[in-house]
């Protein structure tokens, strides 16, 4: 059995991983000695490569640790193969402080008992600052069937998770409904936290959200992000071909150059961080709408002009209470739709005549 998983998930990151990034995912996986990751199995076919893998696993006896430290490998350096989602810690005692390795202990042993039979396994690597988590939940034994059985590891039964040093914020990747209300009960009881809420962050550049999530001063924080250009071969050499196009395309430092569009770029970078920029921006508290219409009293010649003031949370609040009291009715009438007032948070609603 214990063969089986290990090359399951020789297989599964063989078969996903790029040819020319398998040899940097096996070199950050640290358990492949140099003499042969230049050998010629190394850089051969992939199913020449996955072979070759499978005997240095059996030969060396690599456990299921050692297996999943290879997908968690193979996961730092392709985190953009995975959505992910951003979930944040609430309470006022939770501990956020916790030993790495006490921590993956603690989130194990909860998820197993959660699971009743025990058969999750979990890993732990640093990488870029941060402390990445890699949990394999097979599903239980009395809900496989003859085909799962012979399964002994899925890659879809695999869940990652990061999270940063001292930070109440915690990066997972996108699962089932079951696995991760799982994930997150483990570690709302581990960090002793009140409760778990999602901050509606989510996407596969775990970069970015690692920058928003730890924005908390309306200011960038791209710690994650250089410690992930230093430490990933494969996100450095997408950031430098990223840089030499954005080099080639620059324009506006040119002298040479005459841009026919600058003043119309910088118009637009002005819109757009007036109205998307991390300064204040106004909001309405209260909204006031006021009725000065004409009236025709049945019986009577002449015409009774009223004033109706409606003051509330919203003007539809307003217009419900006018209604249960008899006074308008429900729809209204076209006449009452022309809005004169400009003001912000003011509005009169006039005869159109």
């Amino acid at each position: 059995m214990v063969d089986d998983y290990v090359n399951g998930v020789i297989k599964a990151v063989v078969t996903r991983s790029l040819t020319d990034a398998l040899r940097e995912v096996l070199k950050h996986w640290g358990r492949i000695a140099e003499a042969e990751l230049n050998g010629s199995d190394i850089r051969g076919t992939k199913a020449k490569v996955c072979a070759a893998l499978q005997h240095i696993a059996k030969r060396d006896q690599f456990t299921l640790e050692i297996a999943g430290d290879l997908e968690l490998a193979y996961m730092q350096l392709n985190s953009s193969k995975k959505l992910w989602k951003v979930f944040k810690l609430k309470g006022s005692n939770f501990k956020h402080d916790l030993d790495p390795r006490s921590l993956r202990i603690r989130l194990v042993r909860s998820l197993q008992l959660k699971k009743m039979d025990g058969d999750v396994d979990g890993n732990l690597r640093m990488f870029a600052g941060a402390m990445w988590f890699r949990f394999h939940i097979r599903p239980t034994r009395r809900r496989r069937n003859k085909k799962q059985a012979a399964e002994t590891y899925k890659h879809s039964n695999s869940v990652f998770l990061l999270t940063f040093p001292g930070s109440p914020l915690f990066i997972m990747s996108l699962t089932g409904v079951q696995n991760c209300r799982l994930i997150l009960q483990a570690i709302t009881e581990v960090t002793g936290a009140e409760r778990v809420v999602d901050t509606h962050l989510s996407g596969r550049h775990v970069a970015s959200l690692a920058d928003l999530a730890l924005n908390t001063q309306q200011q960038p924080d791209n710690r994650f992000r250089k410690m992930e250009e230093k430490e990933n071969p494969l996100a450095v050499h997408l950031n430098k071909k990223r840089k030499c196009s954005d080099q080639s395309s620059n324009v506006e430092d040119n002298p040479h150059v005459v841009d026919d569009m600058q003043k119309v770029k910088r118009q637009r970078k002005d819109i757009l961080s007036n109205v998307y920029g991390t300064g204040t921006h106004p909001f309405l508290e209260t909204l006031q709408y006021k009725f000065d219409v004409k009236y025709d009293l049945e019986g009577e010649e002449t015409n009774c002009r009223a004033l109706v003031e409606i003051k509330g949370k919203n003007a539809l609040e307003g217009l419900c209470q006018l209604g249960r009291e008899g006074f308008i009715k429900f729809p209204l009438p076209k006449h009452l739709s022309s809005v004169t007032s400009l003001s912000q948070n003011s509005f009169t609603i006039k005869d159109k005549h």
